[in-house]
């Protein structure tokens, strides 16, 4: 008995991106579609012309052709992950950004005498994409960063209070 596991028993070192596997699947489907097709014009035409000269031609015709529509196919699914990873970078730049804006501002709030709102912690839920885990320890770096804020405010407010008191 063999002591191999199969690639279907063994799990996935990090999460499969839907997108892109709907993408290669795209372009793989195409492939073997514009093959069949082809191999089954070059049946028809040889069976129809009896000439096997025919079903050469046709099968030394399925190659480029093929050929041609992998690479068509596999341009637009490039071009297509390509623009989906960037918006989910622009959609962390804006997470970093609004990140930065939330601690100046609770500092600024807190210059002024005012107290911050806590932020909601993010729920967590797993997407199970990089991008998202991204976001998620953003939104609980934001949450910290705000109550460590007002920590540091409360216990320098204290001591101020006991420093003026004695």
């Amino acid at each position: 008995m063999s002591d191999a596991v199969s690639p279907a028993d063994r799990a996935m070192p990090y999460p499969v991106d839907r997108f892109v596997v709907r993408r290669i699947d795209g372009v793989v489907t195409a492939i073997e579609a514009v093959t069949f097709v082809m191999l089954a014009a070059a049946l028809i035409g040889s069976a129809v012309f009896q000439s096997s000269v025919v079903l050469l031609a046709g099968v030394a015709c399925t190659i480029p052709v093929t050929s041609a529509v992998a690479a068509v196919r596999t341009r637009r699914a490039a071009a297509a992950v390509t623009a989906a990873e960037r918006e989910r970078m622009l959609t962390v730049a804006e997470a970093v950004i609004a990140l930065q804006r939330l601690v100046v501002g609770s500092a600024d709030e807190l210059c002024r005498g005012g107290r911050p709102v806590l932020p909601e912690r993010p729920d967590g839920q797993d997407e199970g994409t990089p991008a998202h885990a991204v976001l998620v320890a953003l939104g609980e770096a934001g949450s910290q960063s705000v109550a460590a804020l007002l920590r540091v405010h409360e216990v320098s407010a204290a001591a101020g209070n006991s420093s003026s008191g004695a």
